[in-house]
C-alpha cells in the first residue's frame, strides 16, 4: 500500500529533474523515487541490490545459456568417465556445494590433486565457475520473480 509523503527539495533541480524525466524516461517521479528508496534501503541493510526489471529478459537469456553450458560440460566429463572422480576430489577438498563460495581456494588444490589429464580438471573447474555464475543469476531472478516488480 502506497502512502503520500512530503519531502523538501530545491525547486530548480526538482523542476529540471521532472522535465528530463518526462522527456527521457517516460515514467513518473513517484515511480522513480520508489525504486530509488528500495535500492537505497537494500544498500543500507547490506542486501544485494536487485536487478532492474528491464534486465529481466537478459537475465533469463543468461540463465538459459549458463544452464546449457553447465549441462554440456557435465556431459563431456561423464562421457570421459571422470566426472564422479572429480566431484569426489572436490568434496574431499572441502568444496562448498551450496554456493561454491570457496571455489577460488579449492581450484588450485584440484589442479594439484588431480592425477588425470589436466584438460579434465580444467573443464571441471570451468563447470564449477559456470554453475557458480548460474546460481548468482538464479538468486537475482528469484528476487525479481518473488516481488511485485515483475509485470507479465
Amino acid at each position: 500500500m502506497k502512502a503520500v509523503k512530503s519531502i523538501t527539495l530545491e525547486p530548480e533541480p526538482w523542476a529540471r529533474y521532472r522535465e528530463l524525466l518526462k522527456l527521457k524516461a517516460h515514467c513518473s517521479a513517484s515511480s522513480e523515487m520508489n525504486e530509488f528508496v528500495k535500492r537505497r534501503v537494500a544498500e543500507l541493510e547490506g542486501l544485494p541490490l536487485e536487478a532492474p526489471v528491464e534486465n529481466y529478459d537478459e537475465l533469463k537469456r543468461q540463465h538459459l545459456e549458463l544452464s546449457n553450458e553447465a549441462m554440456h560440460l557435465e556431459k563431456i566429463l561423464k562421457r570421459e568417465k571422470v566426472f564422479d572422480c572429480l566431484v569426489a576430489l572436490a568434496t574431499e577438498l572441502g568444496i562448498s556445494w551450496l554456493d561454491l563460495a570457496n571455489l577460488c581456494e579449492v581450484s588450485p588444490k584440484l589442479l594439484e590433486g588431480w592425477d588425470g589429464l589436466k584438460e579434465h580438471v580444467h573443464l571441471f573447474i570451468t563447470l564449477l565457475e559456470t554453475v557458480q555464475e548460474k546460481k548468482k543469476v538464479e538468486s537475482i531472478l528469484g528476487g525479481i520473480r518473488s516481488s511485485d516488480r515483475l509485470i507479465p
